[in-house]
């Protein structure tokens, strides 16, 4: 199948300073990490929800030194 895991992809970022969260419709995260190379496999507390929307947060610091916040939603389909 297609897209298993969700992960932001992205060029020129320190990723020492690197957080990317992921929660549900009511605000309770329910994926969180610091590692740039592991995603969000849909699943919170070993139990895998069915379709909904989440909403994700980045947050990474370029290689400037700016801090960068992104959020967006994602959309879970089983």
């Amino acid at each position: 199948g297609f897209n298993r895991v969700f992960i932001p992809v992205m060029a020129f970022a320190d990723f020492t300073q690197y957080s990317f969260r992921i929660f549900d419709r009511f605000g309770t995260m329910v994926f969180e990490t610091t590692d740039p190379k592991e995603g969000w496999d849909g699943s919170y507390n070993g139990n895998t929800p069915g379709n909904n929307v989440f909403a994700w947060e980045l947050r990474v610091v370029n290689i400037a030194g700016d801090e960068l916040i992104r959020r967006g939603s994602v959309v879970l389909l089983r």
